[in-house]
């Protein structure tokens, strides 16, 4: 007999250590310490909460006989014996981390800029390019060249600020 075992994509509270599943579309479910939530049921993944966006941990749990059904009912009459697998009980359940996000340092406000003016230079030489390929204006064609050449300029200097800076370190 093949049996087939329910899966949940669940969360792992960082703070209380709570492992937290929807049990249906709409079960909005937090941790018990309320600082972590999860949302979306089978549907979707939502996640929310204090510190998520630094670091957090989706796992992958295997609720063994439980069916969508027992899940939806669960939530529907508001019994909530399911949603929630404290840390001290994860070891009764088969379960695989699927997703982790983990610190990452955050770049200096100077990289952000540079990163942001790089980005706005890139998406604008694109329109420009775009316009001339389509109307063949000789104003937009000389308005890329400036362009271009405005890039080469702020290359060049951002290459002679580098090589300062390296040489400052050295």
């Amino acid at each position: 007999m093949n049996t087939k075992h329910l899966t949940v994509n669940a969360l792992e509270c960082p703070d209380c250590g709570d492992f937290i599943y929807s049990r249906t579309r709409h079960d909005y479910h937090y941790c018990s310490c309320g600082s972590v939530f999860i949302d979306g049921g089978f549907d979707y993944i939502r996640l929310g909460g204090r510190g998520l966006e630094k670091t957090h941990k989706l796992w992958e749990i295997n609720l063994g006989d439980k069916t969508k059904q027992d899940l939806a009912s669960d939530w529907n009459y508001k019994n909530d014996r399911l949603g929630t697998i404290k840390n001290c009980d994860i070891h009764k359940y088969e379960v695989k981390l699927i997703s982790e996000k983990t610190p990452t340092e955050t770049p200096s406000k100077e990289t952000q800029v540079v990163r942001s003016l790089e980005n706005a230079i890139s998406e604008f030489q694109k329109a420009v390019k775009e316009y001339a390929a389509a109307l063949d204006n000789p104003l937009l064609k000389e308005l890329k060249n400036r362009v271009e050449n405005a890039v080469k300029y702020l290359e060049e200097h951002d290459e002679k600020d580098r090589t300062k800076k390296s040489k400052g370190k050295a």
